[in-house]
């Protein structure tokens, strides 16, 4: 997927079609300087095709990082840690 905008709607597209219940929860936020820091879990239905997973019709959930550092405003840079082989069990 392309960086900025365009591969945040296409990523958000993605999420929405393959989980169509798809939730997040904010367990934490920090924010020093330029940076902010959240601490997330993402819940959903496995009712759309994931990547080239077709849909399991089974609930799941993934804790995730993610860290922005922002600038004018405007979030410049952004890195995620997630528990991607969790989520594809």
């Amino acid at each position: 997927m392309p960086g900025g905008p365009e591969g945040l709607r296409q990523m958000a597209v993605m999420l929405r079609t393959a989980f169509a219940d798809l939730r997040y929860e904010t367990k934490e936020v920090i924010a020093e300087d330029d940076w902010g820091a959240a601490r997330t879990i993402l819940y959903g239905m496995h009712n759309g095709l994931y990547f080239a997973i077709a849909p399991t019709g089974r609930q799941v959930v993934q804790e995730q990082i993610h860290l922005i550092r922002f600038a004018n405003g405007k979030g410049v840079e952004h890195r995620a840690v997630r528990d991607d082989l969790g989520l594809l069990r």
